[in-house]
Protein backbone atom coordinates (compact mmCIF):
# COMPACT_ATOMS: atom_id res chain seq x y z
CA UNK A 1 0.00 0.00 0.00
CA UNK A 2 1.10 3.58 -0.60
CA UNK A 3 2.48 5.55 2.30
CA UNK A 4 0.29 8.61 1.51
CA UNK A 5 -2.85 6.49 1.70
CA UNK A 6 -6.25 7.85 2.67
CA UNK A 7 -8.38 6.43 5.46
CA UNK A 8 -10.55 3.44 4.66
CA UNK A 9 -13.91 4.58 3.27
CA UNK A 10 -12.62 8.00 2.16
CA UNK A 11 -14.55 9.53 -0.74
CA UNK A 12 -11.15 10.35 -2.23
CA UNK A 13 -10.61 6.61 -2.45
CA UNK A 14 -7.92 4.58 -0.72
CA UNK A 15 -5.34 1.94 -1.57
CA UNK A 16 -6.74 -1.31 -0.13
CA UNK A 17 -4.67 -4.42 0.60
CA UNK A 18 -6.85 -6.83 -1.38
CA UNK A 19 -7.89 -4.61 -4.25
CA UNK A 20 -5.84 -4.22 -7.38
CA UNK A 21 -5.86 -1.31 -9.79
CA UNK A 22 -6.78 1.18 -7.06
CA UNK A 23 -4.09 3.44 -8.48
CA UNK A 24 -3.61 6.85 -7.00
CA UNK A 25 -2.61 10.30 -8.15
CA UNK A 26 -1.46 13.31 -6.16
CA UNK A 27 -2.90 16.40 -7.82
CA UNK A 28 -0.76 19.38 -8.73
CA UNK A 29 -1.80 22.93 -9.53
CA UNK A 30 -4.03 21.70 -12.37
CA UNK A 31 -6.13 19.93 -9.73
CA UNK A 32 -7.42 23.27 -8.42
CA UNK A 33 -8.55 22.92 -4.82
CA UNK A 34 -7.30 19.30 -4.84
CA UNK A 35 -3.71 20.53 -5.15
CA UNK A 36 -1.48 18.35 -2.91
CA UNK A 37 -4.23 15.82 -2.16
CA UNK A 38 -4.21 12.17 -3.28
CA UNK A 39 -7.16 10.34 -4.83
CA UNK A 40 -7.50 6.65 -5.69
CA UNK A 41 -9.56 4.72 -8.20
CA UNK A 42 -11.92 2.03 -6.80
CA UNK A 43 -9.93 -0.82 -8.36
CA UNK A 44 -11.02 -4.45 -8.64
CA UNK A 45 -11.41 -7.23 -6.11
CA UNK A 46 -9.34 -10.38 -6.53
CA UNK A 47 -12.35 -12.51 -7.48
CA UNK A 48 -13.07 -10.12 -10.36
CA UNK A 49 -9.53 -10.21 -11.76
CA UNK A 50 -9.13 -13.96 -11.26
CA UNK A 51 -12.48 -14.77 -12.81
CA UNK A 52 -12.70 -18.41 -13.84
CA UNK A 53 -9.06 -19.04 -12.77
CA UNK A 54 -10.28 -19.69 -9.23
CA UNK A 55 -9.52 -23.40 -8.87
CA UNK A 56 -6.79 -24.94 -6.75
CA UNK A 57 -5.35 -28.09 -8.30
CA UNK A 58 -2.33 -30.25 -7.56
CA UNK A 59 -0.81 -33.18 -9.43
CA UNK A 60 2.27 -34.93 -8.03
CA UNK A 61 4.01 -37.98 -9.44
CA UNK A 62 7.15 -39.13 -7.61
CA UNK A 63 8.48 -42.44 -8.95
CA UNK A 64 11.87 -43.71 -7.73
CA UNK A 65 13.98 -46.81 -8.26
CA UNK A 66 16.56 -48.27 -5.87
CA UNK A 67 19.09 -51.02 -6.55
CA UNK A 68 21.54 -52.76 -4.22
CA UNK A 69 24.93 -52.58 -5.89
CA UNK A 70 26.34 -54.63 -3.02
CA UNK A 71 24.98 -55.76 0.33
CA UNK A 72 25.88 -52.34 1.80
CA UNK A 73 25.74 -49.94 -1.15
CA UNK A 74 22.42 -48.77 -2.60
CA UNK A 75 21.81 -46.60 -5.67
CA UNK A 76 18.59 -44.60 -6.05
CA UNK A 77 17.28 -42.48 -8.90
CA UNK A 78 13.98 -40.66 -9.03
CA UNK A 79 11.84 -38.02 -10.70
CA UNK A 80 9.44 -35.58 -9.07
CA UNK A 81 6.77 -34.24 -11.41
CA UNK A 82 4.59 -31.46 -9.97
CA UNK A 83 1.85 -29.40 -11.60
CA UNK A 84 -0.81 -27.17 -10.15
CA UNK A 85 -2.87 -24.00 -9.91
CA UNK A 86 -3.06 -21.81 -6.80
CA UNK A 87 -2.73 -18.29 -5.44
CA UNK A 88 0.52 -17.10 -3.89
CA UNK A 89 1.55 -14.02 -1.93
CA UNK A 90 5.03 -12.60 -1.48
CA UNK A 91 6.27 -9.41 -3.12
CA UNK A 92 2.84 -9.21 -4.76
CA UNK A 93 -0.25 -11.37 -5.13
CA UNK A 94 0.09 -13.95 -7.89
CA UNK A 95 -2.25 -16.37 -9.61
CA UNK A 96 -0.17 -19.48 -10.28
CA UNK A 97 -1.64 -21.11 -13.36
CA UNK A 98 -0.16 -24.25 -14.92
CA UNK A 99 2.81 -23.79 -12.57
CA UNK A 100 5.15 -26.72 -12.14
CA UNK A 101 8.54 -28.16 -11.26
CA UNK A 102 10.60 -31.01 -12.62
CA UNK A 103 13.12 -32.58 -10.28
CA UNK A 104 15.61 -35.31 -11.15
CA UNK A 105 17.65 -36.76 -8.31
CA UNK A 106 20.09 -39.56 -7.68
CA UNK A 107 22.03 -41.00 -4.76
CA UNK A 108 24.62 -43.65 -4.05
CA UNK A 109 24.73 -44.52 -0.35
CA UNK A 110 26.93 -46.77 1.73
CA UNK A 111 27.01 -47.52 5.44
CA UNK A 112 29.12 -44.46 6.27
CA UNK A 113 28.91 -42.27 3.18
CA UNK A 114 26.66 -40.92 0.46
CA UNK A 115 26.86 -38.91 -2.74
CA UNK A 116 23.74 -37.06 -3.89
CA UNK A 117 22.77 -34.80 -6.72
CA UNK A 118 19.67 -33.21 -8.12
CA UNK A 119 18.52 -30.87 -10.85
CA UNK A 120 15.37 -28.78 -10.42
CA UNK A 121 13.54 -26.71 -13.00
CA UNK A 122 10.55 -24.52 -12.21
CA UNK A 123 8.36 -22.74 -14.71
CA UNK A 124 5.44 -20.37 -14.37
CA UNK A 125 3.13 -21.53 -17.16
CA UNK A 126 0.62 -18.71 -17.57
CA UNK A 127 1.09 -17.29 -14.06
CA UNK A 128 0.21 -13.62 -13.71
CA UNK A 129 0.58 -10.79 -11.19
CA UNK A 130 -2.71 -9.34 -9.92
CA UNK A 131 -1.13 -5.97 -9.04
CA UNK A 132 0.15 -5.64 -12.60
CA UNK A 133 -3.16 -6.77 -14.06
CA UNK A 134 -5.17 -4.15 -12.18
CA UNK A 135 -2.58 -1.42 -12.83
CA UNK A 136 -2.33 -2.05 -16.57
CA UNK A 137 -6.10 -2.22 -17.02
CA UNK A 138 -6.44 1.23 -15.47
CA UNK A 139 -3.56 2.64 -17.51
CA UNK A 140 -4.90 1.27 -20.82
CA UNK A 141 -6.23 3.80 -23.35
CA UNK A 142 -9.97 4.34 -23.63
CA UNK A 143 -10.94 3.29 -27.18
CA UNK A 144 -11.50 6.32 -29.40
CA UNK A 145 -10.78 8.92 -26.69
CA UNK A 146 -8.03 11.48 -27.43
CA UNK A 147 -6.87 14.57 -25.56
CA UNK A 148 -6.46 18.04 -27.03
CA UNK A 149 -3.08 17.04 -28.47
CA UNK A 150 -4.46 13.96 -30.15
CA UNK A 151 -2.90 11.53 -27.66
CA UNK A 152 -4.82 8.55 -26.21
CA UNK A 153 -6.45 9.06 -22.80
CA UNK A 154 -6.26 6.21 -20.30
CA UNK A 155 -9.05 5.06 -18.00
CA UNK A 156 -7.08 6.45 -15.05
CA UNK A 157 -6.59 9.85 -16.68
CA UNK A 158 -10.29 10.07 -17.55
CA UNK A 159 -11.26 9.10 -14.00
CA UNK A 160 -9.04 11.62 -12.20
CA UNK A 161 -9.86 14.41 -14.66
CA UNK A 162 -13.59 13.95 -14.10
CA UNK A 163 -13.13 13.68 -10.32
CA UNK A 164 -11.24 16.99 -10.23
CA UNK A 165 -13.75 18.72 -12.57
CA UNK A 166 -16.79 17.76 -10.52
CA UNK A 167 -15.08 18.47 -7.19
CA UNK A 168 -13.91 21.96 -8.15
CA UNK A 169 -17.25 22.81 -9.72
CA UNK A 170 -19.06 21.78 -6.56
CA UNK A 171 -16.75 23.80 -4.34
CA UNK A 172 -16.20 26.94 -6.43
CA UNK A 173 -19.52 27.32 -8.29
CA UNK A 174 -22.01 25.61 -5.99
CA UNK A 175 -20.36 26.37 -2.63
CA UNK A 176 -20.48 22.76 -1.45
CA UNK A 177 -18.59 21.63 1.64
CA UNK A 178 -15.46 19.53 1.12
CA UNK A 179 -17.09 16.23 2.11
CA UNK A 180 -20.13 16.85 -0.12
CA UNK A 181 -17.92 17.78 -3.07
CA UNK A 182 -15.90 14.62 -2.62
CA UNK A 183 -19.06 12.50 -2.61
CA UNK A 184 -20.33 14.16 -5.80
CA UNK A 185 -16.96 13.72 -7.51
CA UNK A 186 -16.79 10.05 -6.54
CA UNK A 187 -20.32 9.39 -7.82
CA UNK A 188 -19.45 11.01 -11.16
CA UNK A 189 -16.05 9.35 -11.62
CA UNK A 190 -16.83 5.79 -10.46
CA UNK A 191 -18.86 4.83 -13.57
CA UNK A 192 -15.86 5.81 -15.72
CA UNK A 193 -13.80 2.89 -14.40
CA UNK A 194 -14.02 0.06 -16.92
CA UNK A 195 -16.92 -2.21 -16.00
CA UNK A 196 -15.73 -5.75 -15.11
CA UNK A 197 -18.84 -7.24 -16.77
CA UNK A 198 -18.17 -5.57 -20.13
CA UNK A 199 -16.75 -7.30 -23.20
CA UNK A 200 -13.99 -4.65 -23.29
CA UNK A 201 -12.87 -5.64 -19.79
CA UNK A 202 -12.77 -9.34 -20.66
CA UNK A 203 -10.74 -8.73 -23.82
CA UNK A 204 -8.33 -6.34 -22.12
CA UNK A 205 -7.87 -8.69 -19.16
CA UNK A 206 -7.02 -11.62 -21.43
CA UNK A 207 -4.59 -9.51 -23.45
CA UNK A 208 -2.68 -8.34 -20.34
CA UNK A 209 -2.69 -11.80 -18.70
CA UNK A 210 -1.09 -13.34 -21.80
CA UNK A 211 1.48 -10.55 -22.27
CA UNK A 212 4.87 -11.10 -20.58
CA UNK A 213 6.39 -7.79 -21.72
CA UNK A 214 7.77 -5.91 -18.66
CA UNK A 215 5.85 -2.70 -18.05
CA UNK A 216 2.95 -3.79 -20.24
CA UNK A 217 1.84 -7.32 -19.37
CA UNK A 218 0.95 -9.11 -16.14
CA UNK A 219 2.25 -12.55 -17.10
CA UNK A 220 5.09 -13.74 -14.87
CA UNK A 221 6.86 -16.63 -16.51
CA UNK A 222 9.83 -17.59 -14.29
CA UNK A 223 11.85 -20.53 -15.51
CA UNK A 224 14.82 -21.04 -13.21
CA UNK A 225 17.22 -23.93 -12.82
CA UNK A 226 19.02 -25.28 -9.76
CA UNK A 227 21.74 -27.90 -9.89
CA UNK A 228 23.22 -29.11 -6.63
CA UNK A 229 25.28 -31.92 -5.25
CA UNK A 230 26.60 -32.97 -1.85
CA UNK A 231 28.65 -35.74 -0.35
CA UNK A 232 29.35 -36.92 3.20
CA UNK A 233 31.62 -39.45 4.89
CA UNK A 234 31.53 -40.66 8.50
CA UNK A 235 34.96 -41.63 9.83
CA UNK A 236 34.90 -43.94 12.86
CA UNK A 237 37.79 -42.87 15.09
CA UNK A 238 36.95 -45.25 17.90
CA UNK A 239 34.12 -46.80 19.88
CA UNK A 240 33.05 -43.42 21.28
CA UNK A 241 34.42 -41.01 18.68
CA UNK A 242 33.23 -40.07 15.19
CA UNK A 243 34.20 -37.53 12.56
CA UNK A 244 31.81 -36.49 9.80
CA UNK A 245 33.09 -34.53 6.78
CA UNK A 246 31.07 -33.29 3.85
CA UNK A 247 30.76 -30.78 1.03
CA UNK A 248 27.95 -29.18 -0.97
CA UNK A 249 27.61 -27.13 -4.17
CA UNK A 250 24.71 -25.15 -5.63
CA UNK A 251 24.37 -23.48 -9.03
CA UNK A 252 21.44 -21.18 -9.76
CA UNK A 253 20.34 -20.02 -13.20
CA UNK A 254 17.53 -17.53 -12.67
CA UNK A 255 15.16 -16.60 -15.45
CA UNK A 256 12.04 -14.43 -15.63
CA UNK A 257 12.57 -12.41 -18.84
CA UNK A 258 12.73 -9.27 -16.71
CA UNK A 259 9.33 -9.85 -15.09
CA UNK A 260 10.62 -10.74 -11.62
CA UNK A 261 14.42 -10.64 -11.67
CA UNK A 262 16.78 -8.14 -13.27
CA UNK A 263 17.53 -10.65 -16.04
CA UNK A 264 16.74 -8.65 -19.18
CA UNK A 265 20.15 -9.59 -20.62
CA UNK A 266 19.78 -13.35 -20.05
CA UNK A 267 19.74 -15.79 -17.16
CA UNK A 268 21.41 -14.69 -13.94
CA UNK A 269 24.16 -17.08 -12.83
CA UNK A 270 24.81 -17.56 -9.13
CA UNK A 271 26.55 -20.22 -7.07
CA UNK A 272 27.43 -21.31 -3.52
CA UNK A 273 29.92 -23.91 -2.31
CA UNK A 274 30.68 -25.17 1.18
CA UNK A 275 32.40 -27.79 3.27
CA UNK A 276 31.81 -28.96 6.83
CA UNK A 277 33.11 -31.25 9.56
CA UNK A 278 31.69 -32.48 12.87
CA UNK A 279 33.59 -34.20 15.66
CA UNK A 280 31.63 -36.10 18.34
CA UNK A 281 32.82 -37.90 21.44
CA UNK A 282 31.06 -39.76 24.29
CA UNK A 283 32.48 -39.52 27.82
CA UNK A 284 31.61 -40.60 31.38
CA UNK A 285 30.28 -44.01 30.43
CA UNK A 286 28.67 -42.39 27.38
CA UNK A 287 26.49 -40.18 29.55
CA UNK A 288 28.13 -37.02 28.22
CA UNK A 289 28.02 -36.39 24.46
CA UNK A 290 30.06 -33.52 23.06
CA UNK A 291 29.96 -32.24 19.49
CA UNK A 292 32.10 -29.63 17.76
CA UNK A 293 31.31 -28.63 14.20
CA UNK A 294 32.37 -26.08 11.65
CA UNK A 295 31.31 -25.10 8.16
CA UNK A 296 33.04 -22.90 5.58
CA UNK A 297 30.95 -21.42 2.76
CA UNK A 298 31.94 -19.38 -0.27
CA UNK A 299 29.55 -17.31 -2.39
CA UNK A 300 29.64 -15.52 -5.71
CA UNK A 301 28.40 -12.24 -4.26
CA UNK A 302 29.74 -12.31 -0.70
CA UNK A 303 32.89 -12.96 1.27
CA UNK A 304 33.53 -16.50 2.60
CA UNK A 305 31.95 -17.25 5.98
CA UNK A 306 32.88 -19.70 8.74
CA UNK A 307 30.18 -21.12 11.03
CA UNK A 308 31.24 -22.88 14.26
CA UNK A 309 28.89 -24.84 16.51
CA UNK A 310 29.33 -26.64 19.85
CA UNK A 311 26.84 -28.71 21.84
CA UNK A 312 26.73 -30.90 24.92
CA UNK A 313 24.12 -33.42 26.11
CA UNK A 314 24.28 -35.07 29.52
CA UNK A 315 22.04 -38.03 30.40
CA UNK A 316 21.32 -38.54 34.11
CA UNK A 317 19.26 -41.08 36.00
CA UNK A 318 19.37 -44.84 36.40
CA UNK A 319 17.90 -45.29 32.94
CA UNK A 320 19.43 -42.11 31.54
CA UNK A 321 15.95 -40.71 31.38
CA UNK A 322 16.94 -37.10 32.21
CA UNK A 323 18.70 -35.34 29.33
CA UNK A 324 20.18 -31.86 29.72
CA UNK A 325 21.42 -30.03 26.63
CA UNK A 326 23.20 -26.81 25.77
CA UNK A 327 24.50 -25.44 22.51
CA UNK A 328 26.11 -22.42 20.92
CA UNK A 329 26.29 -21.67 17.25
CA UNK A 330 27.29 -18.90 14.92
CA UNK A 331 25.72 -18.97 11.49
CA UNK A 332 25.42 -16.85 8.39
CA UNK A 333 22.31 -16.42 6.26
CA UNK A 334 22.79 -15.75 2.62
CA UNK A 335 20.23 -13.38 1.10
CA UNK A 336 17.68 -15.21 -1.00
CA UNK A 337 17.83 -15.03 -4.77
CA UNK A 338 14.93 -12.54 -4.66
CA UNK A 339 16.78 -10.40 -2.11
CA UNK A 340 19.76 -10.31 -4.44
CA UNK A 341 18.22 -9.95 -7.88
CA UNK A 342 14.57 -8.89 -7.71
CA UNK A 343 13.38 -6.04 -9.90
CA UNK A 344 9.62 -5.72 -9.63
CA UNK A 345 7.67 -2.57 -10.43
CA UNK A 346 4.48 -2.54 -8.32
CA UNK A 347 3.47 0.94 -9.44
CA UNK A 348 3.64 2.90 -6.17
CA UNK A 349 6.85 1.09 -5.18
CA UNK A 350 9.79 -0.31 -7.14
CA UNK A 351 11.35 -3.39 -5.47
CA UNK A 352 15.07 -3.81 -6.11
CA UNK A 353 17.73 -6.36 -5.27
CA UNK A 354 21.01 -5.16 -3.90
CA UNK A 355 23.95 -7.01 -5.47
CA UNK A 356 25.51 -7.46 -8.88
CA UNK A 357 23.48 -5.66 -11.51
CA UNK A 358 20.79 -4.81 -9.00
CA UNK A 359 20.79 -1.80 -6.71
CA UNK A 360 24.34 -1.12 -5.55
CA UNK A 361 23.71 1.38 -2.82
CA UNK A 362 24.55 5.02 -2.43
CA UNK A 363 24.76 7.83 0.11
CA UNK A 364 22.98 11.12 -0.41
CA UNK A 365 21.02 13.75 1.44
CA UNK A 366 17.54 14.55 0.20
CA UNK A 367 15.76 16.22 3.07
CA UNK A 368 17.13 13.47 5.27
CA UNK A 369 20.16 11.22 5.08
CA UNK A 370 19.72 8.08 3.00
CA UNK A 371 22.46 5.50 3.38
CA UNK A 372 21.93 2.22 1.59
CA UNK A 373 24.90 -0.09 1.37
CA UNK A 374 25.16 -3.22 -0.74
CA UNK A 375 23.90 -6.42 0.87
CA UNK A 376 26.08 -8.52 3.15
CA UNK A 377 25.56 -11.87 4.82
CA UNK A 378 23.35 -11.86 7.89
CA UNK A 379 25.18 -13.01 11.03
CA UNK A 380 23.54 -14.94 13.85
CA UNK A 381 24.84 -16.01 17.24
CA UNK A 382 22.52 -18.43 19.02
CA UNK A 383 22.46 -19.86 22.55
CA UNK A 384 20.13 -22.64 23.67
CA UNK A 385 19.66 -24.68 26.84
CA UNK A 386 17.07 -27.34 27.44
CA UNK A 387 15.91 -30.44 29.24
CA UNK A 388 13.95 -33.49 28.10
CA UNK A 389 13.17 -36.35 30.36
CA UNK A 390 10.71 -38.86 31.72
CA UNK A 391 9.37 -37.58 35.05
CA UNK A 392 7.52 -40.87 35.46
CA UNK A 393 6.75 -43.91 33.36
CA UNK A 394 3.95 -42.02 31.64
CA UNK A 395 4.92 -38.35 31.81
CA UNK A 396 7.56 -36.72 29.55
CA UNK A 397 8.66 -33.10 29.88
CA UNK A 398 10.56 -31.07 27.26
CA UNK A 399 11.59 -27.47 28.03
CA UNK A 400 14.07 -25.11 26.40
CA UNK A 401 15.18 -21.49 26.24
CA UNK A 402 16.98 -19.73 23.37
CA UNK A 403 18.44 -16.33 22.67
CA UNK A 404 19.53 -15.09 19.24
CA UNK A 405 21.66 -12.10 18.29
CA UNK A 406 21.35 -10.92 14.68
CA UNK A 407 23.81 -8.55 13.11
CA UNK A 408 23.52 -7.21 9.58
CA UNK A 409 19.90 -8.39 9.76
CA UNK A 410 18.48 -8.64 6.24
CA UNK A 411 15.33 -6.61 5.79
CA UNK A 412 13.71 -4.05 3.53
CA UNK A 413 14.11 -0.29 3.52
CA UNK A 414 11.97 2.24 1.68
CA UNK A 415 13.09 5.68 0.56
CA UNK A 416 12.60 8.14 -2.27
CA UNK A 417 15.12 7.87 -5.08
CA UNK A 418 15.44 8.08 -8.84
CA UNK A 419 12.21 7.43 -10.71
CA UNK A 420 13.74 4.53 -12.67
CA UNK A 421 15.45 3.02 -9.63
CA UNK A 422 18.94 3.69 -10.94
CA UNK A 423 21.83 4.88 -8.80
CA UNK A 424 21.63 8.68 -8.88
CA UNK A 425 24.69 10.87 -9.16
CA UNK A 426 22.91 13.66 -7.27
CA UNK A 427 20.00 13.73 -4.82
CA UNK A 428 16.83 12.81 -6.67
CA UNK A 429 13.16 12.46 -5.91
CA UNK A 430 10.13 11.08 -7.60
CA UNK A 431 9.94 7.34 -6.84
CA UNK A 432 9.49 5.18 -3.77
CA UNK A 433 12.11 2.44 -3.79
CA UNK A 434 12.19 -0.65 -1.58
CA UNK A 435 15.64 -2.17 -1.37
CA UNK A 436 16.90 -5.17 0.57
CA UNK A 437 19.72 -4.17 2.88
CA UNK A 438 21.21 -4.84 6.32
CA UNK A 439 20.22 -3.25 9.61
CA UNK A 440 22.91 -1.14 11.24
CA UNK A 441 21.85 -2.18 14.73
CA UNK A 442 21.73 -5.54 16.40
CA UNK A 443 18.35 -7.31 16.38
CA UNK A 444 17.69 -9.75 19.22
CA UNK A 445 15.10 -12.47 19.66
CA UNK A 446 14.52 -14.80 22.54
CA UNK A 447 12.01 -17.39 23.49
CA UNK A 448 11.13 -20.48 25.45
CA UNK A 449 9.03 -23.57 24.92
CA UNK A 450 7.61 -26.25 27.17
CA UNK A 451 5.93 -29.48 26.19
CA UNK A 452 4.22 -32.23 28.17
CA UNK A 453 3.15 -35.68 27.06
CA UNK A 454 1.16 -38.01 29.29
CA UNK A 455 0.32 -41.58 28.23
CA UNK A 456 -2.76 -42.60 30.18
CA UNK A 457 -3.28 -45.76 28.13
CA UNK A 458 -2.90 -46.98 24.55
CA UNK A 459 -6.25 -45.39 23.74
CA UNK A 460 -5.35 -41.98 25.21
CA UNK A 461 -2.15 -39.98 24.95
CA UNK A 462 -2.44 -36.32 25.88
CA UNK A 463 0.09 -33.75 24.70
CA UNK A 464 0.39 -30.00 25.19
CA UNK A 465 3.04 -27.44 24.34
CA UNK A 466 3.48 -23.69 24.67
CA UNK A 467 6.03 -21.36 23.12
CA UNK A 468 7.06 -17.76 23.72
CA UNK A 469 8.84 -15.78 20.99
CA UNK A 470 9.93 -12.18 21.47
CA UNK A 471 11.69 -9.80 19.10
CA UNK A 472 13.71 -7.01 20.73
CA UNK A 473 13.96 -3.94 18.47
CA UNK A 474 14.93 -1.51 21.22
CA UNK A 475 18.29 -0.71 19.59
CA UNK A 476 16.95 -0.47 16.02
CA UNK A 477 16.80 3.26 15.44
CA UNK A 478 15.06 3.11 12.03
CA UNK A 479 11.42 2.39 12.83
CA UNK A 480 10.68 1.85 9.11
CA UNK A 481 13.12 -1.07 8.84
CA UNK A 482 11.08 -4.23 8.24
CA UNK A 483 12.43 -7.44 9.81
CA UNK A 484 9.42 -9.58 8.82
CA UNK A 485 9.67 -11.52 12.09
CA UNK A 486 6.12 -12.83 11.50
CA UNK A 487 6.00 -14.91 14.68
CA UNK A 488 3.28 -14.82 17.35
CA UNK A 489 4.52 -13.96 20.84
CA UNK A 490 2.36 -16.66 22.46
CA UNK A 491 1.05 -19.89 20.94
CA UNK A 492 0.07 -23.30 22.22
CA UNK A 493 -1.22 -26.71 21.15
CA UNK A 494 -3.34 -29.22 23.10
CA UNK A 495 -4.07 -32.62 21.65
CA UNK A 496 -4.96 -36.24 22.22
CA UNK A 497 -4.34 -39.38 20.20
CA UNK A 498 -4.50 -43.12 20.58
CA UNK A 499 -5.68 -46.48 19.31
CA UNK A 500 -9.26 -47.16 20.32
CA UNK A 501 -9.35 -50.74 19.13
CA UNK A 502 -6.67 -52.85 17.48
CA UNK A 503 -6.94 -51.13 14.08
CA UNK A 504 -8.75 -47.85 14.76
CA UNK A 505 -6.63 -44.78 15.53
CA UNK A 506 -7.52 -41.14 16.06
CA UNK A 507 -5.98 -37.74 16.74
CA UNK A 508 -7.38 -34.41 17.91
CA UNK A 509 -5.39 -31.20 18.18
CA UNK A 510 -6.33 -27.63 19.11
CA UNK A 511 -3.99 -24.81 18.05
CA UNK A 512 -4.04 -21.17 19.19
CA UNK A 513 -1.78 -18.25 18.34
CA UNK A 514 -1.79 -14.66 19.53
CA UNK A 515 -2.34 -11.92 16.99
CA UNK A 516 0.84 -10.25 15.81
CA UNK A 517 2.33 -8.08 13.11
CA UNK A 518 2.82 -9.96 9.85
CA UNK A 519 4.80 -8.48 7.02
CA UNK A 520 5.77 -9.24 3.45
CA UNK A 521 6.85 -6.83 0.72
CA UNK A 522 3.22 -7.15 -0.44
CA UNK A 523 1.81 -5.63 2.75
CA UNK A 524 2.44 -5.21 6.48
CA UNK A 525 -0.37 -5.32 9.03
CA UNK A 526 -1.77 -6.70 12.27
CA UNK A 527 -3.31 -10.17 12.56
CA UNK A 528 -5.97 -11.05 15.12
CA UNK A 529 -5.75 -14.07 17.41
CA UNK A 530 -6.46 -17.28 15.52
CA UNK A 531 -7.19 -20.89 16.42
CA UNK A 532 -8.03 -24.21 14.80
CA UNK A 533 -9.20 -27.70 15.75
CA UNK A 534 -7.82 -30.56 13.64
CA UNK A 535 -9.06 -34.15 13.65
CA UNK A 536 -7.95 -37.47 12.14
CA UNK A 537 -9.41 -40.98 12.04
CA UNK A 538 -7.77 -44.02 10.49
CA UNK A 539 -8.57 -47.70 10.15
CA UNK A 540 -5.85 -50.12 9.06
CA UNK A 541 -6.02 -53.52 7.40
CA UNK A 542 -2.56 -54.72 8.42
CA UNK A 543 -2.53 -57.89 6.34
CA UNK A 544 -3.30 -55.90 3.21
CA UNK A 545 -1.03 -52.98 4.11
CA UNK A 546 -4.06 -50.73 3.64
CA UNK A 547 -5.19 -47.77 5.76
CA UNK A 548 -8.42 -45.83 5.29
CA UNK A 549 -8.02 -42.22 6.42
CA UNK A 550 -10.32 -39.31 7.03
CA UNK A 551 -10.01 -36.01 8.80
CA UNK A 552 -10.50 -32.29 8.89
CA UNK A 553 -8.34 -29.23 9.29
CA UNK A 554 -10.12 -26.44 11.20
CA UNK A 555 -12.95 -28.83 12.01
CA UNK A 556 -15.09 -26.16 13.70
CA UNK A 557 -14.72 -23.82 10.71
CA UNK A 558 -13.28 -21.01 12.84
CA UNK A 559 -12.39 -18.77 9.90
CA UNK A 560 -9.09 -17.03 10.49
CA UNK A 561 -6.35 -15.16 8.67
CA UNK A 562 -2.78 -16.32 9.29
CA UNK A 563 -1.07 -14.20 6.62
CA UNK A 564 -1.80 -10.47 6.38
CA UNK A 565 -3.48 -9.82 3.05
CA UNK A 566 -4.21 -13.53 2.66
CA UNK A 567 -7.59 -15.24 2.56
CA UNK A 568 -9.75 -16.54 5.37
CA UNK A 569 -8.88 -20.16 6.15
CA UNK A 570 -11.93 -22.33 6.71
CA UNK A 571 -12.66 -26.02 7.16
CA UNK A 572 -10.91 -28.55 4.94
CA UNK A 573 -12.20 -32.13 5.00
CA UNK A 574 -10.30 -34.97 3.38
CA UNK A 575 -10.48 -38.73 2.87
CA UNK A 576 -7.73 -40.98 1.60
CA UNK A 577 -6.35 -44.44 1.16
CA UNK A 578 -2.76 -45.35 2.04
CA UNK A 579 -1.27 -48.51 0.59
CA UNK A 580 2.09 -49.79 1.83
CA UNK A 581 3.82 -52.24 -0.50
CA UNK A 582 6.80 -54.14 0.86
Amino acid sequence: MQQNNNAQGSALGYDAVNRYGDVGVTYGLTGGLLNGRTAFMPGFEEKILVGDDNKATSLKIHPSLSYLLTSTIKATVGVNYNRGDASYQSTSRYRLKDFGTNQYHGEVKGERWFVRGQSVQDFGGTTYDLSFLGLFIQNSPVPGLLDANGKPVTYAQRYFSEYARVYNTARLRDGKADADAQALALAAAQPLQLSPVSAEFAALREQIVQDATPGRGARINPSSLLNEGNAQYNVNLGETTDLIVGAAYRKFRLGSQGNLYSDVDGRIQNHEVGGYAQFTIKLLDERLKLALAGRLDAFKNFKPAFSPRASAVYSAGNQRQHNFRASYGRAFRSPTQLDQYIRLDLGPVLLLGNVGNGFQGYSLTNGQAVNVAALELERLSSYEVGYKGALSEKLVLDVNYYRNYYNDFIGAQRFVGSADGSRPATPAAGRMLQVWTNANQEVRTQGAAVGLNYAFAPFLNVAANYSLNVQDRSDVQDAEFQTYFNTPKHKYNVGANGIVVSHLSYALNYRWAQGHEYGLPFAVGQLSDYSSMDAYLGYSFSKMGLTLQGGASNLLNANNIQVYGGPQIGRLVYVGVQLDIK
